[in-house]
């Protein structure tokens, strides 16, 4: 049935608080890639980090996991795709567990090739606080920052608090350090506000991230390594403008129509120039590979650089996508230029 076709596991869910948007990631990704080119096998990770395997190949489209297919652990996952000579796993996974280097780790130690970052990139651009310390230490425009452990909340709020004040002022932006999409961040306009987001991620257990809030327009930047390039390549900036929320959350980011998404950015040539070089820096500094997406603001003439994303979403009102086909590659080709570069061993 296989004849000369490259097998693919699609790996979706996981553990994180985005696992309902990483199969939406997951469901695109089985439907879209070239079923002349490829054999699709759909893996489901629950939110309890049991392994569901779709029995054989796909065949059609991907909805649900059929109901007789039983839950096993890593191990015989893993097992089982290497019994099925499984060559690249699409990891359509998104926050801890599956953007952080943990599952990049599992693969590369089977010798299964990965689509994305190494272990390194992954870890690195999932941890805010690292990230950013990289940037500013390499000259790479970030907001200033300050970073509390959970424990110094617990123990010393107040005094966090008071250093925050004295640094940025209100409104000041407040996240976990290590989440994605948006999870536990909040634009504090007050004392009241801050001691509020910062007690809730003292209470998860997690470090905070405080910087100065960059009023101005909202940009992301997007980078892809085609297979056989020596150098990666920036593709248009997507302005944002949320219609419904203050910044570009989770409800901005993942419900159709709460957001205008426009690209390219309607920004100068200049500054356009300047979105993708440091969306480009961003990549190389950080240690990505195959693909990321990088966010900024940009105050009057000054960019600033937010965070960088290692698996950017592939729902259907994900950006990566929206700016691939700018530049005139549609779905189909980006899914399989990743799945290519993947297998080249780029960047591991």
């Amino acid at each position: 049935m296989a004849g000369e076709k490259i097998r693919v596991a699609v790996v979706m869910g996981g553990v994180s608080t985005e696992h309902d948007i990483s199969i939406q990631s997951g469901k695109n990704v089985c439907n879209n890639l070239p079923a002349d080119k490829f054999i699709i096998k759909p893996v489901m990770i629950t939110l309890e980090n049991r392994w569901l395997l779709y029995p054989g190949w796909l065949e059609g489209e991907f909805e649900v996991m059929p109901e007789s297919v039983e839950e096993i652990n890593a191990g015989q996952a893993l097992v089982s795709l290497l019994d099925d000579l499984v060559e690249v796993a699409f990891l359509a996974l998104h926050g801890p567990g599956g953007e952080d280097g943990v599952i990049q780790g599992f693969f590369e130690t089977a010798g299964i090739a990965h689509t994305g970052s190494s272990v390194l990139g992954n870890a690195i651009g999932m941890d805010k606080i690292v990230s950013k310390r990289i940037m500013a230490q390499v000259g790479i425009p970030t907001p200033p920052f300050l970073v509390a452990r959970s424990r110094e909340l617990i123990e010393n709020l107040s005094d966090f608090v008071s250093k925050c004040e004295e640094s940025f002022g209100y409104p000041c932006v407040a996240k976990v350090g290590n989440q994605g999409s948006s999870h536990n961040m909040g634009i504090a306009a007050d004392r009241s506000e801050l001691t509020s987001l910062l007690k809730a991620i003292a209470e998860a257990g997690d470090h905070a991230l405080v910087e100065e809030f960059i009023r101005g327009r909202e940009l992301t930047c997007a980078v892809i390594d085609r297979p056989g390039a020596r150098t990666p390549e920036a593709l248009p900036p997507t302005e944002l403008v949320p219609l419904t929320s203050d910044f570009f959350d989770f409800h901005a980011k993942y419900t159709p129509g709460a957001t205008d998404e426009i690209t390219p950015a309607r920004i100068s040539e200049e500054e356009t120039q300047r979105v993708q070089e440091l969306a480009l820096r961003c990549h190389s500094e950080l240690r990505c590979g195959g693909m990321s997406r990088t966010d900024m603001m940009m105050r009057d003439d000054e960019i600033f650089v937010l965070e960088i994303n290692t698996i950017p979403g592939m729902t259907n009102t994900s950006l990566l996508p929206q700016a691939a086909a700018a530049v005139g590659i549609d779905f189909s080709e980006l899914l399989e230029m990743e799945v290519m570069w993947a297998l080249e061993g780029r960047g591991r």
